[in-house]
């Protein structure tokens, strides 16, 4: 509880029952947007196995999608960094990135 989760991936589904309104877009690397919606679905998994209430290893945590990689599941370096950067840059603290 208290901490945010930034999910550095394909983006995260922010309106899946499993986050009960905990998560919120970040950052588009593909789009160059605030819009890291999951088009993929490997995101959304990684930000289920983090913070779902189902599965999730930290319950109450805050979610925050990054989305990094395109709907294929593919970007490059440069997205990656931007990514990065962006938690870097904008982290609400106590924080935790994950790129799996």
């Amino acid at each position: 509880e208290g901490v945010t989760a930034y999910v550095i991936d394909t983006g995260v589904r922010i309106s899946h029952s499993d986050f009960g309104g905990r998560a919120a877009n970040g950052y588009d690397a593909i789009d160059n947007d605030n819009v890291a919606q999951d088009g993929h679905g490997h995101g959304t998994h990684v930000a289920g196995t983090v913070g779902g209430t189902a599965y999730g290893v930290a319950k109450k945590a805050k979610i925050v999608g990054v989305r990094v990689l395109n709907n294929q599941g593919s970007g490059t370096t440069a997205q990656v960094v931007a990514g990065i950067d962006w938690v870097t840059a904008n982290a609400v603290k106590p924080a935790v990135a994950n790129m799996s």
